[in-house]
């Protein structure tokens, strides 16, 4: 149980941060109308990796083998819909008194919502499930329980982050969680690559993180140094 507990706060919190960002971000901008999107999708999410979860009760051992390349397509996805958000949300204009503007230069579609929803919870689910039943010695019971307490700690903390957040000052908010959602995306951007290629090492997860970020970096600041470079 403890195990079971501590593998779903890892990949709980995960999650929740990013769900969590997304969802302030959205309130921020006050597109409130596009969290049903990403709820949907949360929601289809949760139902299909709930069938996994059932499904691989028998054949652990077979869902762990086959998980792999499944694992690596959907962490490049989860990773490129993350750069479709930041390029949509710093398209987001927030005037001097730090209020979020709705002038937005390119409007989220929904789907793109649903599927960032669903990517998100289905991926780590799918890892939940795999790290905990492909084991011999873990009872069902035992893994409910575990599972259960870890992601309820993780939606308790993702929670108070999302109540708290929204306080604090909106500009500085922005970047933030801005950079927070980049390395998510560049971490999955490059254990997607690594489990495709079957590659191995940190000089190769660190090159592969600097290949994602150094773009996404450029797409979420090109406002900030365009606003440098005509100063100049």
């Amino acid at each position: 149980m403890i195990s079971s507990f501590f593998i779903a706060l890892r990949e709980g919190l995960e999650v929740a941060l990013i769900l969590s960002v997304i969802l302030i971000n959205l309130a921020r901008l006050k597109r409130r109308d596009l969290e049903r999107s990403l709820y949907l999708g949360i929601s289809l999410g949760i139902i299909f990796v709930t069938i996994a979860g059932f499904l691989g009760l028998s054949e652990a051992s077979i869902l762990a083998d086959q998980s792999d390349i499944f694992e690596a397509v959907m962490m490049l996805l989860a990773s490129g819909l993350i750069i479709y958000f930041i390029a949509w949300i710093s398209t987001g204009t927030i005037n001097v008194g730090g209020q979020a503007g709705n002038n937005l230069g390119n409007d989220l579609s929904k789907f793109s919502l649903v599927t960032l929803g669903f990517v998100t919870i289905f991926r780590d689910g799918l890892e939940l499930i795999v790290f905990n039943l492909a084991s011999s010695t873990v009872q069902i019971d035992s893994f409910v329980r575990g599972t259960t307490a870890g992601i309820f700690v993780a939606v308790v903390i993702a929670y108070i982050l999302l109540k708290t957040s929204l306080k604090l000052n909106i500009s500085i908010l922005f970047k933030i969680l801005g950079l927070i959602l980049i390395y998510f995306g560049a971490e999955m951007f490059a254990e997607g690559f690594l489990h495709l290629l079957t590659l191995k090492g940190e000089i190769y997860e660190t090159v592969l993180m600097v290949v994602y970020i150094l773009p996404a970096l450029y797409i979420f600041l090109r406002k900030n140094i365009t606003k440098q470079i005509y100063k100049k």
